[in-house]
Formats: C-alpha cells, sequence, structure tokens
C-alpha cells in the first residue's frame, strides 16, 4: 500500500488495482485490518474510490458487489446495488449470498423477495451448465446452493445464517423465554434475572446452542483514559453483543449516553464488525423504546450499530 499510495491509481491504460474489482476488495479488507495501527492506507483508499467514484468498474452484478464490500471497508460513498431481474446463474447467486451473509450494501438486492431469488436460483442451476471463472465466484455459488437447498427441503429459516439478525431476534423474544422459565413444575423455585449478571449468563447459554465460539469479557482497547470489556464476543461472526439492564434511576438519556461510548470503543475493537446493544427493559423505565433503537443504531465506519429494546410490543 505504501508503494501504490505514491502511483497514480487512475493510469489512462487502466493498468491498476483500481481497476480490477477482486484486487481492490482485498486491499480495502487489507487496510482496514491494519488501519488501528496505521489509517494512512485505509484513508488513501477512501480518499482515492470517492475522488473517482465515476471510473469504478461497476458494469456487471459481480464487479459492482465487490467494489461496494469494498467501498463499505474504507468508509467511502456507498455503491448502490440495484441488480433488478438477476440475469444469469451467478447474479441470482450473488444477490442469494448478499441476503443470507448480512453484508449492508445500499439498494435493494432481492426486489422479488430472498424465496423466490432462492427458487429460481435451484431451477437455473438444474438447467444450466456452470461456467465460472473465478473460485470466488464458485464460493458464492456453493454457499448461495447451500442455503437454497436447505431452505427448499428442510424448512429451515434463511435468516438464521445472518448471525446480526439471527442473535437480534433472540434478544427482541428474550423475555418471551424468562417468562417460561418463571414457570416451574410441581412449584419448584423459578429461574430470574436480577441483573445484568444473570441476563448474561442465560443469554450466553442460549448463545452456545447456535454458535461455537462464544466467548465473555473480551477487554477492549482504551478510549478517554478508561478500559470497559464486552459482555459478549462471537469470535468467527465477528459479533460483539453488550447488554444493559434498565432499573430506577438509569434513565433513557443515561442508556444513549452509555451506548454511545459503547459504540466508540467497539470501532477500535479488531473483532467488532457488528455491535449488538441488547436493552433489557422488564420494568418498562424506558419512555420512547422505539426512539432508542432507531436513534443509536447506525452503519458507519465499517462497524454496524443493532439496539434491540425488549420487551417491547410482546
Amino acid at each position: 500500500m505504501k508503494r501504490l499510495m505514491t502511483r497514480n491509481p487512475v493510469p489512462a491504460d487502466r493498468n491498476s488495482f483500481f481497476f480490477s474489482p477482486l484486487t481492490l476488495l482485498g486491499l480495502a479488507t487489507g487496510s482496514r485490518t491494519v488501519g488501528p495501527s496505521d489509517a494512512s492506507p485505509l484513508n488513501w483508499l477512501g480518499e482515492t474510490m470517492s475522488a473517482h467514484a465515476d471510473l469504478l468498474p461497476i458494469s456487471t452484478t459481480w464487479s459492482r458487489t465487490l467494489v461496494g464490500i469494498a467501498a463499505q471497508e474504507v468508509g467511502s460513498q456507498p455503491i448502490e446495488l440495484h441488480p433488478g431481474s438477476p440475469r444469469d446463474l451467478l447474479d441470482l447467486a450473488i444477490v442469494t449470498w448478499l441476503n443470507l451473509s448480512g453484508i449492508q450494501i445500499t439498494g435493494k438486492t432481492a426486489p422479488n423477495g430472498i424465496l423466490d431469488i432462492c427458487h429460481q436460483l435451484l431451477e437455473v442451476a438444474a438447467t444450466t451448465e456452470i461456467e465460472l471463472q473465478w473460485m470466488a465466484q464458485r464460493s458464492i455459488l456453493l454457499l448461495s446452493l447451500h442455503h437454497a437447498v436447505s431452505a427448499a427441503i428442510g424448512g429451515m429459516e434463511l435468516h438464521s445464517s445472518n448471525p446480526t439478525d439471527f442473535v437480534a431476534n433472540i434478544c427482541r423474544r428474550f423475555p418471551l423465554y424468562i417468562e417460561e422459565l418463571k414457570r416451574r413444575y410441581n412449584g419448584r423455585e423459578s429461574f430470574s434475572v436480577e441483573d445484568e449478571y444473570d441476563l448474561q449468563d442465560l443469554l450466553r447459554s442460549t448463545l452456545k446452542l447456535h454458535f461455537d465460539d462464544v466467548r465473555q469479557e473480551e477487554w477492549n482497547p482504551s478510549y478517554g483514559g478508561a478500559q470497559s470489556r464486552s459482555d459478549l464476543l462471537l469470535k468467527t461472526e465477528r459479533v460483539v453483543i453488550e447488554t444493559k439492564m434498565t432499573r430506577t434511576g438509569l434513565t433513557q438519556r443515561k442508556i444513549v449516553e452509555q451506548l454511545t461510548v459503547d459504540k466508540a470503543q467497539y470501532k477500535s475493537h479488531p473483532d467488532c464488525e457488528t455491535l449488538i446493544c441488547f436493552v433489557y427493559d422488564p420494568g418498562r423505565h424506558l419512555g420512547n423504546p422505539s426512539a432508542l433503537e432507531q436513534d443509536v443504531s447506525e452503519n458507519i465506519d465499517g462497524m454496524r450499530t443493532v439496539v434491540v429494546v425488549a420487551p417491547q410490543g410482546l
């Protein structure tokens, strides 16, 4: 990257990484990885992509997808993905994969619904000779076909392969789970959630049913002279779950302030691509939980933040 930064990224002969979507994505991912120790490659690549956005190679769904993810990695202006009606097997596989992987690219990636796309993918794959040039394309096709077949014959829910949505759904319905734990056989002592430690223990045990590597108390880098630690980390999925439990005196304003600090800290966490903030509000202390979710949730600087307040609407 240091060598590339001294060269013209958009030469007239187009003999540059800038015009190779897969190379561009590799450089973007690498630059973001080393960003905490040296942000100059990440900043330069983001500025370069923004300055020459009109020259980006986005003529096909494949190239547009790679460039779109690269733009997200470096914090450049978003690349909209509007595939319309997928034209071939690769287009169908890409749209399926984008929706299943949880990658956030501006634009509607499944205009007819993910189930319809999966059905089309299976039909085309069964009737078309598969000729894909790149290993990356074959990998995406394999993953998409795996999920499409599983959904078709096994009745699996497609969202279960999206770790962010899956964990958020668990948090959303967690109060129902806690209520069930209170109903014990023959009057036995019920399980209860008295504080955040109880909440963390139950959530960690539940996540262990679905994820192989669930870690607790991962230390975060210092921020503003203080250190904190994430409550739960899904190492492979690069998802951090921060839990809060409301109580008397812990107002909505204070919750927002705490979550704002948490977001700033987790931006430098090497394993945090998504931060899920689960706010458990059994006493209904929050005045406007919907506003809390909308105001604090965001997707910026390469990190997605999702806030779930529950119980709410259950």
